[in-house]
């Protein structure tokens, strides 16, 4: 080290300590870098490299290591001495070899071609290792050194003696070219002496990386792996790393990453990703033209001709074929038969009429104006008349529907069905195939509960009546919530389900609509003995039912569930007259209207307090957030509520906020402080406190129904749209 005042040597000193200490204390592969770059950068500045590599090189194997890491950072070329130290650490396995080896190319640039250090340094890399080992090595150096006489000399000698033999064809070669005759001939690679699978080499690395913690195995993993498939070498590389038990968040995040962009779920055993499973409904039968046709049935509406046509046919037998039941003339037979002989008319008046007595333009103008007329009605009612092909719909379920599954049951008429419900959403009149839908309902469901069918039968049928019921002005939530109450307590499957939610019509699914069903959901599955877990379980499982009950947390639905267990009884009776939400659930426009509003609702209480102005009538909703009257809110236990009187008109305070009434409002501010804790004290605590476990024994027949197998490993688990799947046997 240069001789300097002491002062400085104090302060190179202590800038070395305040390095090393940095080093030490640095977290993270990027962070300890910088800090290595940083003391190198100091060491080089105070010229003090040798004697720094000197005190390193006779520490222990952190020290020794901390030195080749100073060296490869250092100028070129290195002194002598220098090289003397680092030499022998060179061979010293515990360091990785990439370290090794980029020490080793430093001096190699820093001596003199012929210099006995090099072979000095040679022997020290090369020792224990095979000759076609050896022999990768040396053509490494020669990579990044090139041109030196002393690499090439060895290398030379040692490829006569590496010659091998294929060990699956039996040619010899020197090891070189037996690399490239194994990848080209036989997609293997060399592994020392023995030719094997390229990923199992890199599975065995990292098996072993997970064991030892070398990260030698888990760079020359991923080295490889990138080189045998560019795109998604690293992907497999991570899935490699978790199977193998080791956990790694970089791996999981992008695993996850590419799972949550491909909709898909990782199966927890080989973390494979695997698209989810989905039961789409039956495809729609062909509807062109006029002509609907299917699964051997065929209904067709002809507009060509005068006169409306109708043919329609099962497999067996043609049922009709003659006019239309309820039509006449087409559009071109009115235009034909009625608007003809008026322009005719009105030629004649053109050609006949003495100019002396009228001009020829009037009357013309006149018949021509009512031919015009006449064919605007004839226009209008065409279009009144409908599309050819709803109209072949509506003829389908009036002519073939009532011939399904007579005298008996026969499969071929429930797919026909399916088809056709699949074909009629949104088309045709509801009320003319209400009747018959109604009976094939109850047939098919039978059968679908049964397993004798597939639930999309079911599903295409009940998607249809939905759609009829939301386009006729009913209410479909209902008759929707006991559809998922069967799917929940195991009566139909729960694909049906997922396949129902995935048909509710886009305008049906508004806030208020939403939270009415998931009351009404609610309240069928704590009736068969789900608990809240159950249901948000259920839900991870399943993104489609999830989606019923929303952001709702644990503690959220055990409010329900409170309020649930006391729909009987109705222990809130002492305050007050309150509706639970269930049954506000079920009707439509109060329903809509205030879980609209407040979609955490548990209780409805109408009141009614002498303010002549807006909302006289308005009610006190209890939800799980806080109390709620017009525009005041609870929503803290310790919230003040107060009555004041200024000129005959009354003030009722609650926390910062007020409305004033033309008569004492008291009756309703103790309402409002007993609905407080009731809330506060008796509802939140008591639903807090419940167990949050599963109800096991009820949900793991539902959770059954969405197991899925893997299709690289095999193995069932639970899907999870996003995430890791759930070993079967570990739900």
């Amino acid at each position: 080290m240069p001789q300097g005042s002491p002062r400085t040597e104090a302060g190179i000193a202590e800038s070395f300590a305040e390095q090393l200490r940095i080093i030490a204390q640095a977290e993270g592969r990027d962070q300890r870098t910088r800090a290595i770059d940083d003391l190198a950068a100091l060491v080089h500045r105070s010229g003090s490299l040798v004697p720094f590599l000197t005190r390193l090189t006779s520490e222990d194997i952190h020290g020794r290591r901390l030195a080749l890491e100073i060296a490869l950072r250092a100028p070129l070329p290195l002194d002598d001495t220098s090289v003397r130290l680092l030499i022998p650490l060179l061979g010293e396995s515990r360091f990785p070899t990439p370290l090794r080896l980029n020490v080793g190319i430093q001096i190699l640039r820093s001596l003199p071609h012929e210099s006995p250090r090099v072979s000095e340094l040679l022997q020290v890399i090369l020792d224990g290792l095979a000759p076609g080992r050896a022999l990768e090595r040396l053509r490494f150096l020669q990579h990044h050194v090139p041109g030196h006489s002393v690499l090439e000399r060895q290398s030379t000698e040692r490829e006569e003696l590496a010659a091998l033999p294929c060990p699956r064809c039996g040619l010899r070669m020197q090891r070189a070219d037996l690399i490239v005759h194994l990848w080209h001939e036989h997609r293997l690679l060399m592994d020392g002496t023995r030719a094997r699978e390229p990923w199992k080499m890199v599975e065995d690395w990292l098996t072993d990386y997970a064991a030892a913690g070398q990260r030698e195995l888990l760079d020359r993993a991923s080295e490889l792996a990138l080189q045998l498939d560019p795109a998604n070498g690293l992907t497999r590389v991570h899935r490699l790393l978790l199977a193998a038990g080791l956990t790694d968040g970089e791996a999981r995040d992008n695993l996850k990453s590419q799972a949550e962009g491909g909709r898909g779920s990782l199966c927890p055993h080989c973390y494979a990703l695997v698209p989810p499973a989905h039961e789409s409904l039956p495809e729609p039968m062909n509807v062109s033209h006029g002509r609907i046709a299917g699964n051997g049935c065929v209904v067709e509406v002809s507009d060509r001709y005068l006169f409306t046509h109708l043919f329609s046919a099962t497999s067996d037998a043609v049922i009709h074929d003659g006019l239309e039941p309820g039509r006449g003339l087409t559009y071109r037979g009115q235009t034909i038969l009625f608007i003809s002989p008026i322009v005719l008319l009105a030629f004649l008046f053109a050609v006949s009429l003495p100019p002396a007595r009228l001009p020829p333009l009037v009357p013309v103008a006149l018949v021509l104006l009512a031919a015009l007329l006449i064919y605007l009605r004839i226009w209008i009612v065409s279009i009144e008349k409908g599309d050819p092909g709803q109209r072949a719909i509506d003829h389908a379920w009036r002519e073939l529907s009532p011939r399904m599954h007579h005298p008996t049951f026969e499969r071929a008429d429930a797919d026909f069905v399916a088809r056709l419900s699949v074909s009629s959403i949104g088309k045709g009149e509801p009320a003319l195939r209400e009747q018959s839908l109604e009976r094939l309902l109850k047939v098919t469901r039978q059968q679908v509960g049964a397993g004798k069918l597939a639930s999309g039968d079911l599903a295409a049928l009940r998607c249809l009546e939905m759609d009829d019921a939301f386009r006729l002005g009913q209410d479909p939530v209902p008759g929707l919530a006991a559809d998922l109450a069967a799917g929940l307590s195991g009566e139909l499957p729960l694909a049906y389900c997922e396949q129902l939610l995935e048909a509710w019509p886009d305008e049906a699914r508004g806030i208020g609509q939403r939270a009415r069903l998931r009351a009404l959901v609610a309240e069928k599955a704590f009736d068969v003995g789900l608990l809240p877990a159950d249901l948000l379980q259920l839900g991870r499982v399943s993104p489609t039912f999830g989606q019923v009950f929303g952001r709702a947390s644990v503690a959220e639905l055990n409010c329900l569930r409170y309020i649930h267990s006391h729909r009987d009884d109705r222990s809130w009776r002492k305050i007050g007259t309150a509706s639970p939400v269930f049954d506000l659930a079920r009707y439509p426009s109060l329903g809509r209207q205030y879980l609209g509003n407040r979609p955490d609702l548990l209780l409805f209480q109408p009141m009614s307090v002498g303010d002549r102005g807006r909302d006289a009538s308005a009610p006190v909703l209890i939800c799980v957030g806080g109390i709620h009257y017009r525009e005041l809110a609870i929503t803290s236990p310790t919230t003040p509520i107060t009555i004041s009187e200024t000129s005959g008109r009354y003030r009722l305070r609650v926390g910062k906020q007020e409305l004033t009434f033309d008569e004492d409002p008291s009756i309703l501010a103790n309402r409002l402080r007993a609905w407080a804790r009731y809330l506060f004290q008796e509802v939140r605590p008591t639903a807090a406190a419940y167990p949050e476990e599963s109800a096991s024994d009820r949900l793991k027949p539902l959770l059954a129904q969405k197991a899925m197998h893997c299709p690289e490993c095999g193995n069932a688990f639970l899907a999870m749209r996003g995430d890791v799947g759930i070993a079967a046997d570990a739900s």
